[in-house]
């Protein structure tokens, strides 16, 4: 065997020079890289989660919808087929796959990449060092996931970085990690995958948007086949198994990762309530991870939300069809149709002033503008439909939409159960909860007048009064109030005037207690905690005139225009 000096220098001077290259690298001589600190405390954004009083999480604040789990709390399904599909020698190398390398290279990427789940992670992980461009710059890059990929694997366990990288991968949009994805698209924790659930979030990994199973449901399908076969390829699923899999369509039990959740609008008011709190302790809201435990009861404001649904979809026709043309938003006092509410309340609409900014101020030409149809999504109660239609029209439906506010308070301690501040948080923002959002109880404050008159003049159940009209002298003025159907006559007990919610009777029972008797029912309410002067001292709060807010005062269904 004949000896080359120079071809033997220029093999051990390729090693060498391969070295200092890789050792410039991890120094970041050629690029920022991740100290090692960073390595061995990665840091991501994680959501914070709302959770019930009886453990639920009911609602997250987040940038990326991002919650992590141990490896006990997640399905071996998604551990087979992720090895399966991604890295079949992830327990035999340390980072990096050079078999798969030279096979990568040799077909010129056409049998499939190289790259590791190690490599992988380091990319999710470190993905704020910025990538440079061109070939010479993808190479620097993969160069810079291999010296990660390394240093990972000398300070993880294999089941450490199977779970990082579980936890960090985008699934959708705002979706990173197995946790969000699994109650995402199937509305399960990720321990409770099965295999074809698995299989299908794992073959998401490839391209996100191209197998969502949301919205492309064969290419998902298509794809979670092949994760299958691999899974059987590599004997983690028997061959009939795998024949069997894949003929089974894909079933979703859907929540959006964007949406709010659960009691919406409680979420909006209770992030409001933290900003400061976090930024006095240094936290933030929506990247830090926190466990935020409320009083709220997940099966308690599930049944309100149902509760406001139900009674809200059933009134909506009605109202629609009592009104049929005519314009509901009128005066009180006298019935008249309010001139220019429509041209006002688009006055505060970014549209009217955008196109203000535009135009000039021209009031008359913007409500032209205004009146010219465009697309848009509105909402009702079979769901958002798609439509033609101006802003101006728009503005007139959203005035004949029904509103509600429902709360439901622990009257032992004061807990909120359930919070409901509208029907739909993704198209009406305003929450009829809080303090501001006042509105006529109606016959809500009724038991407080049968209260006061139980407690002060030791009336029973059983008491009775003639159901008839009687007169009141308010402000030198004579109110009479009747029954909306206009009936009277008979004598009622009291339970029975309370329980059909009868005038006559309320009315008969505010007389019973003298000219004082407004202040008298005042008095009774701010004792059982109605806000001190909320109360107008006048007979016509017999029947619920008085306005006050849900929240402050624990009425639970109202109905009204917004």
């Amino acid at each position: 065997m004949k000896f080359y000096p120079k071809l033997w220098l220029s093999f051990f001077g390729a090693i060498l020079l391969a070295f200092l290259f890789f050792f410039g690298v991890s120094l970041g001589l050629l690029g920022d890289m991740p100290e090692i600190e960073d390595l061995e405390n990665p840091k991501n954004a994680l959501s914070s989660e709302i959770i019930g009083s009886d453990g639920v999480v009911i609602g997250k604040f987040f940038l990326e919808n991002r919650t992590n789990v141990s490896f006990d709390e997640i399905s071996p399904y998604a551990i087979n087929a992720l090895i399966a599909t991604e890295d079949i020698r992830f327990y035999e190398h340390s980072g990096i796959d050079f078999r798969g390398t030279v096979r990568a290279f040799a077909s010129l990427g056409s049998d499939g990449g190289a790259s590791t789940i190690t490599q992988q992670l380091s990319k999710n992980l470190f993905s704020r060092f910025e990538r440079p461009r061109g070939k010479f710059g993808r190479l620097l890059q993969k160069l810079k996931e291999w010296v990660i990929a390394v240093e990972l694997e000398k300070r993880y366990t294999k089941k450490e970085i199977i779970v990082m990288y579980l936890n960090t991968v985008p699934f959708s949009g705002i979706s990173f990690g197995i946790d969000a994805a699994s109650k995402e698209f199937f509305n399960k924790r990720p321990l409770e995958l099965d295999v074809n659930e698995a299989a299908t979030l794992i073959g998401m990994l490839k391209a996100n948007w191209k197998y969502n199973p949301k919205y492309n449901t064969e290419n998902s399908q298509s794809r979670r086949n092949v994760v299958l076969s691999q899974m059987s390829k590599y004997d983690y699923l028997s061959k009939d198994s795998f024949e069997l899999l894949k003929k089974i369509p894909i079933t979703l039990r859907y929540r959006s990762a964007s949406s709010l959740g659960m009691a919406p609008y409680f979420k909006t008011h209770l992030g409001n309530q933290l900003k400061n709190w976090c930024k006095d302790h240094g936290y933030n809201l929506y990247r830090s991870g926190l466990k935020i435990y409320t009083t709220i009861d997940s099966k308690m404001q599930e049944a309100a939300e149902a509760a406001v649904s139900k009674h809200m979809s059933e009134f909506q026709p009605k109202f629609v069809k009592a009104w049929g043309k005519d314009k509901p938003w009128r005066y009180i006092s006298n019935r008249a149709v309010i001139p220019n509410h429509i041209e006002d309340a688009l006055r505060k609409t970014s549209r009217y002033i955008n196109i203000k900014n535009e135009l000039g101020y021209n009031h008359e030409r913007i409500i032209q503008e205004l009146k010219k149809p465009v697309k848009m999504s509105i909402f009702t109660w079979q769901g958002d439909k798609d439509t033609l239609m101006s802003p101006y029209d728009s503005m007139s439906y959203i005035k004949k939409i029904l509103h509600a506010g429902f709360i439901a308070v622990d009257p032992s301690n004061g807990y909120v159960k359930a919070w409901v501040g509208g029907i739909n948080h993704q198209h009406f923002k305003y929450d009829h909860v809080n303090r501001r959002a006042k509105r006529q109880v109606g016959s809500t404050f009724k038991p407080l007048i049968y209260a006061t008159a139980i407690d002060i003049n030791k009336f029973t159940p059983c008491t009775e009064f003639p159901r008839e009209r009687t007169v009141f002298i308010s402000g030198g003025k004579e109110w009479s109030p009747k029954n909306f159907d206009g009936k009277e006559g008979g004598i009622w007990p009291i339970w029975k005037g309370l329980a059909l919610s009868d005038n006559l009777i309320t009315a008969q029972i505010m007389k019973s207690l003298g000219e004082n008797g407004p202040d008298l029912v005042v008095q009774f309410a701010e004792r059982v905690g109605i806000d001190k002067d909320q109360v107008p001292r006048v007979p016509s709060i017999s029947l619920g005139t008085v306005e006050l807010s849900p929240f402050r005062n624990g009425f639970r269904l109202q109905c009204f225009r917004q």
